[in-house]
């Protein structure tokens, strides 16, 4: 199975449509380098600041591809938004599909209004319902880092619900194969309850960790990328791709 992750699109971002061709340039890559990928993964932030306009374009630009894909909800998103676009009825745009025959759960973590995430409103349960009742393992997706990263910019705006989605973890340690997660702009490798917890980077702008102030700081030097992620009998391999 080979998935394709994408975050942080930030369509609409700046007075140009940058963004967009961004978004055309790393799927056109992503889709001839890997063409024998079989789904596509999108982790939040899809458009800057959730304009119908801008879930129009990657509407428009994920309407030509032949492989299937998941969207995922981020601070920067409006689910009333991206359901005027995509279809979705009100609520959480969380779901849990299967790729290969390995379950996926994609979390919505958006908390309207904030920087920071959250789980609540039964989302964490329904993760935990899903898990309890797997028969395989799979991955978890969401766009909110799941756990402390020490770098204080993330941590004091944070997933409010971390701690107790760490409980869920471990409880359910046998069903989770990784968590996969976006929100930082960089790559990040990190674990939680025993569990591999990785961050992509943006296909936006690139940020670079800042460990003793709580602010955040832009990598102007490194290029957007995305993520291809790998399993086999032994496991999985994550790699992230920089574009050109």
């Amino acid at each position: 199975m080979k998935l394709l992750l994408f975050t942080d699109l930030h369509l609409g971002r700046g007075r140009s449509r940058a963004q967009d061709e961004v978004l055309r340039a790393g799927l056109a890559h992503a889709m001839t380098a890997h063409a024998d990928a079989d789904h596509i993964v999108m982790l939040g932030d899809l458009a800057d600041k959730g304009a119908v306009e801008d879930y129009e374009v990657l509407r428009e630009a994920l309407a030509g591809l032949s492989v299937p894909f998941t969207l995922l909800m981020g601070n920067h998103d409006d689910r009333a938004a991206f359901g005027q676009v995509f279809g979705h009825a009100s609520g959480p745009v969380q779901q849990a599909f299967q790729v290969g025959g390995v379950p996926c759960y994609a979390l919505d973590t958006l908390d309207p209004g904030k920087v920071g995430g959250s789980l609540s409103g039964g989302r964490l349960e329904w993760l935990d319902a899903e898990l309890a009742r797997a028969v395989t393992p799979g991955f978890v997706f969401l766009h909110h880092p799941p756990r402390c990263l020490h770098l204080p910019a993330f941590d004091r705006e944070g997933l409010k619900e971390r701690d107790r989605l760490a409980q869920v973890l471990a409880q359910r340690r046998e069903r989770v194969l990784g968590v996969f997660f976006g929100h930082c702009h960089m790559p990040i490798s990190a674990t939680i309850a025993g569990v591999p917890a990785l961050g992509l980077p943006a296909l936006a702008h690139q940020s670079r960790p800042v460990f003793n102030a709580p602010r955040y700081a832009t990598d102007d030097h490194a290029a957007p990328g995305y993520g291809v992620l790998i399993t086999d009998s032994l496991g999985f391999v994550l790699h992230r791709v920089a574009l050109g």
